[in-house]
């Protein structure tokens, strides 16, 4: 606030109380000055409707700082300039977190994909194998039926008893071995690709505990932003700046 002046003397009071006049408004304008810096300081972050030093338009701005989504002001702050720079700090650390969780939904929208495809590989395989037991059977029943040399299959009684027995489709049946041994080298690839998958998933085991401490840590920073609106608000009902 600056140093008083010199004690008031009987022999020059009229002399000291001017000293004391210009002291104060020397304070006058020096606070008006650092509020309207402030003031700027605050439209900057969005608080368009400041138009005067009076208190109660300093009240109103409080409001912007709420829908700001800033809940708090730390005991710290001692002043609008110390507001100003902590609800900008704020704001960098919920723009932080925005970031955050975007990375975190993306990571979970991967996850979601390498499940689907890991499901799809898995059903994949089923049918690969279903389809191979129903092929032994076949040549179970008849080894002829697989046979390379046999020209007329589809036109043989034993095919289609054999697929009656079977309750299978003609369409199902392979040619040769040769496209049977090709399926399941098909099939070995996708269980590499499902091991692949699931190591891959394992990477991503720590994100919801991630997630979880994130949504502590902005819990966090609400509460502690409560008290600092309440220091803002305490803040201007002991200081009045007038223009």
């Amino acid at each position: 606030m600056g140093e008083l002046p010199e004690p008031i003397s009987s022999n020059n009071l009229s002399s000291q109380i001017g000293k004391l006049v210009d002291h104060i408004n020397r304070l006058t304008e020096k606070n008006e000055a650092c509020a309207k810096e402030n003031f700027k300081k605050l439209e900057l972050l969005g608080f368009n409707s400041v138009k005067n030093l009076k208190t109660e338009h300093i009240m109103d701005n409080i409001g912007f700082i709420q829908r700001l989504g800033i809940e708090n002001i730390s005991q710290e702050c001692g002043s609008i300039s110390e507001i100003s720079n902590e609800i900008i700090s704020t704001l960098h650390e919920q723009k932080d977190l925005a970031a955050l969780r975007a990375a975190i939904a993306k990571e979970e929208e991967k996850i979601d994909q390498l499940q689907k495809a890991k499901l799809f590989f898995k059903n994949n395989i089923e049918k690969e194998r279903s389809f191979k037991m129903k092929m032994d059977a076949i040549a179970r029943i008849d080894p002829k039926i697989l046979s390379r040399q046999d020209k007329v299959l589809d036109d043989t009684q034993d095919l289609t008893s054999a697929f009656q027995k079977l309750n299978l489709d003609k369409c199902y049946i392979i040619e040769s071995l040769d496209e049977l041994l090709e399926k399941e080298q098909k099939n070995f690839k996708i269980e590499k690709e499902i091991s692949s998958i699931e190591k891959e998933l394992k990477k991503y085991d720590d994100l919801p505990a991630d997630l979880c401490l994130a949504k502590n840590m902005l819990s966090q920073a609400q509460k502690e932003c409560k008290v600092l609106e309440n220091e803002v608000q305490e803040h201007f009902k002991a200081n009045s700046y007038v223009s």
